[in-house]
């Protein structure tokens, strides 16, 4: 325990801290594009085949004109925010190369080797669900990093 606190931040029956949040608070982003071209070709010459291939990445965003307002805790709060084109603005090209080699020219055994860059996707979310009780339905399932929920204070 770190000096009779415990875990929730109280001391003998008394909160020692509080969270407040300067709400209400709204944050908006626009994809403009998302894209992905890919082209490949195979060559074979004798026993060894070739596959070449590029791929080429456009990921491009902004963030809009944003206003935000007074709120409970905030009641002087009013603060205007510029629009912020290309946020972010990716253009990436990989390359990809494989080879495959027929062995014993019989077409049963061949040693293959690939390589390749690959990007990692930005806007793939992963959503864990977990049956509700009774519902019949898929619910969602919070994460134990949530930051969504406080604890409540009395006074």
């Amino acid at each position: 325990m770190n000096g009779g606190a415990g875990a929730n931040g109280v001391i003998t029956g008394t909160p020692s801290r509080v969270t407040v949040f300067a709400t209400p608070l709204t944050l908006d982003a626009v994809m403009k594009a998302n894209m992905g071209l890919f082209a490949q070709d195979q060559w074979t010459i004798r026993r060894l085949t070739l596959n070449l291939g590029v791929r080429f990445d456009y990921f491009n965003a902004y963030v809009p004109a944003q206003h935000i307002s007074q709120g409970p805790n905030v009641p002087l709060r009013s603060v205007d925010f510029a629009q912020v084109n290309d946020v972010p603005n990716w253009k990436n090209t990989s390359p990809r190369l494989g080879a495959s080699y027929d062995l014993f020219g019989t077409g049963k055994t061949a040693l293959k080797v690939s390589i390749g860059r690959y990007m990692e996707a930005p806007n793939l979310t992963t959503i864990t669900r977990v049956m509700a009780s009774g519902a019949g339905r898929d619910a969602p399932s919070p994460s134990a990093s949530s930051t969504a929920s406080t604890a409540e204070c009395e006074y």
